[in-house]
């Protein structure tokens, strides 16, 4: 007797129980906030971080192309695929590439500078991986040259407002004709 309630245990009787374990998240996705050693921690798009095993057996991929543990640095968007058992390991490391748009105001060297959205001043690093296209057909360098519009995709540059390449598009300018034929 407690407080004047009479409690009093009895004893459940089932043919079976149900124990639903949580649910695992096989994925995540966020900004490199820091790495170590087997160790990338992320920061979610809600500020919160979380620490993430990688092993050998972890695979990295730039966009759609295979990469390497190397290429990660802090402050790149990435995505991970984790193990479904706990502990939780990551089994892939998918690196967002960034991509850049703009008016080409100069080329120097490995260095192509634009114009993107809002008059931003971009710069794309290119080297001699960099693959380059023009109106769907292989190209090169040399066909980039001030005025022409550019799209360039790669990794992150070292500082802000800069990627390394690649690849680039040169868009070919549009023809108008008059013909009615």
């Amino acid at each position: 007797l407690s407080d004047g309630v009479q409690t009093c245990a009895l004893p459940i009787y089932a043919n079976s129980v149900n124990i639903w374990a949580p649910r695992v998240s096989t994925h995540a996705s966020g900004t490199i906030s820091a790495l170590g050693p087997n160790l990338i921690t992320l920061t979610d798009r809600h500020g919160t971080s979380t620490n993430y095993t990688t092993t050998g057996s972890t695979t990295y991929f730039e966009g759609s192309k295979t990469g390497v543990v190397g290429e990660l640095a802090k402050g790149e968007q990435v995505n991970l695929e984790l193990t479904s058992t706990t502990p939780q390991t990551v089994t892939k490391v998918t690196i967002d590439l960034v991509r850049y748009f703009g008016q080409v105001t100069s080329v120097v060297g490995n260095v192509i500078t634009i114009t993107g959205f809002h008059n931003t001043t971009l710069t794309v690093n290119v080297s001699g991986t960099t693959s380059y296209t023009s109106g769907g057909v292989a190209s090169s360098l040399n066909a980039v040259i001030k005025g022409a519009q550019i799209s360039a995709v790669g990794l992150a540059g070292s500082s802000a407002g800069s990627l390394n390449a690649n690849s680039v598009n040169i868009w070919a300018p549009s023809v108008q004709s008059n013909d009615h034929g």
